[in-house]
């Protein structure tokens, strides 16, 4: 999938109809935040980005996409040449006064000697070509991902991408030349333009639960309530023969009550165990208490509205 918007172009991985999870989290930079999200990557060229020409050492002329705005497409009154206006010029999308967008255009024909035809489909290829780059770069990390290399291994095939699916202000008119680059095929929905509000309007809430279980200080604590309790305020038995199930039930019944506080209790029944490790505690030769780890989630997903065909 691509998301293109003005000055972005984020992609993420489709497959069988769910989006690759990050194993270590978003990436901030070069930091990993084990903030559970999608394996996401963000360059730097969207629809407004602004392009120039470069001339290198040996007097090359190349041109440049990005990664600066200065304002809307010149063809949507701002001051620079976009890809929209390149777009607009080979009407690949219908926005913007197509005047302005061939004088846009034609400022950067004039450096190469190209008709403005010309000039803007080298602007659209070179944008394409920087996606279409950067999704093979994806491929090398999404590699190395245990999501992604289990469902290589069922898959029985090492997987490229067969649907290019672009979303976004900017996405209709590139996707067929980035999807051509990949050998796949482009796909654009209806009211794909306003893909991401519609995601915003119809996304349902999530919640999240880290637990933490000391068997031997007879102790737990949840991270997001920063709170120390009693395992005695618990109705578990014997704390040192304590199994995972035990664990995860504690941690079901606590994400439930946390739900309920923020009002979302009709989400509750669609908990998932992201993640439950137990390590022993040893001290001297014997094992003195146990230490587990249950991260919970109520998963992404979309309002019970809009399933039902709703309005939102």
């Amino acid at each position: 999938m691509c998301i293109r918007d003005r000055t972005t172009t984020d992609l993420a991985l489709i497959l069988s109809g769910k989006p690759l999870i990050a194993s270590k989290g978003a990436k901030l930079g070069n930091f990993l935040t084990h903030v559970r999200a999608f394996a996401v990557r963000s360059i730097a060229v969207g629809g407004d980005s602004t392009v120039r020409v470069r001339e290198t050492d040996t007097g090359l002329r190349l041109v440049t996409i990005g990664p600066e705005r200065a304002g809307p497409a010149y063809c949507m009154g701002g001051e620079e040449p976009t890809p929209t206006d390149a777009l607009r010029v080979l009407g690949l999308v219908d926005v913007g006064d197509p005047e302005r967008a061939k004088e846009a255009v034609a400022s950067v024909a004039s450096s190469f000697g190209k008709s403005v035809t010309e000039t803007a489909s080298l602007i659209v290829d070179t944008t394409a070509g920087m996606i279409e780059k950067a999704v093979r770069e994806m491929f090398l990390e999404w590699e190395q991902e245990p999501a992604y290399r289990i469902w290589e291994v069922l898959q029985k095939k090492k997987e490229r991408p067969e649907n290019v699916v672009g979303i976004g202000g900017g996405a209709r008119g590139l996707i067929s030349v980035v999807a051509e680059k990949l050998n796949a095929k482009p796909i654009t929905p209806e009211y794909s333009e306003v893909g991401n509000a519609i995601g915003a309007a119809v996304a349902r809430p999530t919640l999240t639960l880290n637990l933490r279980i000391d068997t031997q200080q007879k102790v737990y604590s949840v991270a997001e309530e920063g709170e120390i309790v009693n395992l005695n305020s618990t109705d578990i038995g014997n704390f040192n023969k304590m199994r995972s199930e035990e664990a995860e039930a504690l941690a079901t019944k606590l994400l439930r009550e946390r739900a309920k506080r923020f009002g979302i209790s009709e989400y509750a029944d669609e908990a998932e165990i992201a993640n439950s490790e137990v390590f022993n505690v040893v001290e001297g030769w014997f094992t003195a208490g146990r230490l587990f780890d249950v991260s919970m989630q109520i998963p992404a997903g979309l309002i019970p509205e809009w399933k039902r065909g709703e309005k939102a």
